[in-house]
């Protein structure tokens, strides 16, 4: 697996990885991390968990990246990992390790396999999972705001009705149980804590939704 540390990519392999992975408690995998600052507050609240963020972007996780790589006293993390993927090719040595699982306000085909339920993201997402693995998902997109994209990428409008009655079904055949949903504002974005988050936060008043998903046994 290809891990972002520093300014440089490096390859780790299934016993480099899980020998990581043993020093910590828990694992918090977020997918789409983008430029990390999620995971990386979140790291240092919490010693204990190992956060693992995934991005196809080395760009996006650069800053990140060179900031964890320095000494503990230069805010530097030694429980945070920056892995170079995505959600539909995730790494082997992955398999059955997060605890928990992040997706915060997702874009590009992340976005689109999330609200369409596609095959290869949900089979991923349960493929990294354990068998109590809790996932939470906040996504949102707009008619009033997003209507071109929605157009060419051929989105479903989102509504409560939508998550729980078509998108609930075809997580539930691929193993994966969306629990509850919630409607939330702008101002419950805020509590999400990412730089894109508040960006919104602080824009245009918008429907969000946060799904709590649970692994089916």
């Amino acid at each position: 697996m290809k891990i972002l540390l520093g300014n440089q990519i490096i390859e780790i392999n299934k016993f480099q990885f899980e020998n990581i992975v043993k020093q910590f408690k828990s694992v918090v995998v977020d997918i789409g991390t983008g430029d990390g600052q999620f995971i990386y507050r979140k790291a240092k609240q919490n010693p204990d968990v190992l956060y693992i963020g995934i991005d196809a972007s080395i760009d996006s996780m650069l800053k990140c990246s060179i900031k964890i790589s320095k000494k503990p006293s230069k805010d530097g993390l030694k429980n945070v990992l920056l892995v170079v993927g995505t959600v539909e090719d995730l790494p082997n040595e992955m398999t059955s390790i997060a605890d928990k699982i992040t997706i915060n306000l997702p874009w590009g085909s992340l976005r689109d396999g999330i609200v369409k339920g596609d095959e290869v993201v949900l089979k991923n997402i349960k493929k990294i999972s354990k068998a109590n693995t809790a996932i939470s998902i906040c996504v949102t997109y707009s008619d009033k705001y997003e209507k071109e994209e929605i157009n060419i990428r051929k989105l479903p409008p989102l509504s409560l009705s939508f998550i729980k009655t078509q998108l609930k079904a075809k997580y539930s055949f691929y193993g994966i149980k969306i629990d509850n949903v919630y409607l939330w504002n702008n101002d419950m974005l805020k509590t999400l804590d990412t730089k894109w988050a508040k960006k919104l936060a602080y824009g245009k008043k918008r429907e969000i939704y946060y799904m709590k998903c649970s692994i089916m046994n």
